[in-house]
């Protein structure tokens, strides 16, 4: 999740600061172009250093402690 969220978080600083949309297409097509420009440009593979079985058991402890956190209310 985190290059998604690095991703989306380059859009306001690159293509969209300080700019005023007269319409929802507007904005819109802008956001098409920022993505169009970075995937001919700018994309590169991620890769993922850990193990299937080490990203299986990080998401067992997230969801047993969520569970927990909402026995607890």
């Amino acid at each position: 999740m985190n290059a998604v969220e690095r991703f989306f978080s380059k859009l306001p600083r690159q293509r969209r600061k300080d700019t005023l949309f007269d319409s929802p297409d507007e904005r819109i097509a802008a956001i098409k172009g920022y993505i169009e420009h970075h995937n001919a440009n700018d994309a590169r593979p991620v890769r993922c250093s850990s193990k299937p079985e080490d990203l299986i058991e990080a998401w067992k402890r997230g969801h047993q402690m969520l569970q927990e956190m909402t026995s607890n209310e």
